[in-house]
């Protein structure tokens, strides 16, 4: 549990700069401290648009959720497979990949965006990976989908 704890120190941490950096962006330009921050991989798919990389990450977390068979390996084989326009090959990692299509394509994201949003998702998930720990990267995307 060590490493649990460890990451969800690091994840308040970047949530309290992000914080500090909004705060004081807000007060030297006059913006809203409340506007999301322009370094995050969402903001830059387009302003008007809908989160993407939450999108993503509801898609893998609900699907998660009602099949035990759903590990790391397989959020991370469908993420790689919307960013290479291809089909996953592992045996659950098809069921997260049409999850993640439906939900695109629900909220009318185009495949551009989809792409976009999926190459940053697959950058934090590969980043929070352990290949000892089969559920690793389910627990970090539902503590900060929470």
């Amino acid at each position: 549990m060590p490493k649990s704890q460890n990451l969800r120190s690091r994840l308040k941490m970047a949530d309290r700069r992000r914080r500090r950096r909004l705060a004081d962006k807000s007060a030297s330009n006059g913006v809203s401290p409340n506007q999301p921050d322009v370094d995050s991989p969402t903001q830059t798919l387009g302003s008007q648009g809908p989160d993407v990389v939450g999108l993503l990450t509801e898609a893998a977390l609900g699907i998660a959720e009602k099949r035990r068979d759903v590990r790391d390996a397989s959020i991370v084989g469908a993420l790689r497979a919307i960013v290479n326009n291809g089909e996953p090959k592992s045996v659950p990692a098809p069921a997260v990949y049409q999850s993640m299509l439906d939900r695109l394509e629900r909220a009318q994201v185009s495949d551009a965006e989809g792409e976009k949003g999926a190459a940053a998702l697959l950058k934090i998930s590969l980043e929070n990976v352990d290949p000892n720990v089969h559920d690793q990267l389910i627990k970090f995307l539902s503590l900060i989908a929470s």
